[in-house]
């Protein structure tokens, strides 16, 4: 099933996948994933990236709606060149920032081999919260 359809949104959206996206080889780690989510969550949902946490709800932190986090998630995809599957998320968890941001980063095929995850959880040990916004 369609995340769009999932959400609630009709599954005729167009594709966040754009054509004209460069496949880049560069490696990127779990810092600029954050970071770079971070940024994507405040301009699509008009916050300040500033205030915005890792540890926040897109929904209950921030008031924003499914509309906003399929939105979030089409930026996501397009900035990340990647698709995210359907079936590896988890609905209720998608809303936190941290999960948004472990979906993400475990979809980018060219990701740094040096991360800090439990295998047995999505959650993010100690590291995650060296991620700061200045």
């Amino acid at each position: 099933m369609c995340l769009l359809a999932l959400l609630g949104t009709p599954a005729t959206a167009q594709n966040p996948v754009n054509a004209q996206t460069v496949v880049t080889t560069k490696k990127i780690g779990w810092k600029e994933v954050c970071q770079q989510t971070l940024e994507i969550i405040g301009k699509e949902g008009g916050l300040d990236p500033k205030e915005l946490s890792l540890k926040g709800n897109i929904k209950t932190d921030y008031g924003l709606d499914s509309l906003d986090l399929v939105e979030i998630i089409t930026e996501c995809e397009r900035h990340f060149n990647i698709r995210i599957d359907d079936a590896s998320i988890d609905t209720d968890e998608i809303y936190k920032v941290e999960y948004l941001v472990h979906v993400i980063y475990f979809e980018i095929p060219h990701k740094k081999v040096r991360d800090c995850f439990d295998p047995n959880s999505w959650k993010k040990q100690d590291a995650c919260s060296e991620v700061k916004k200045k």
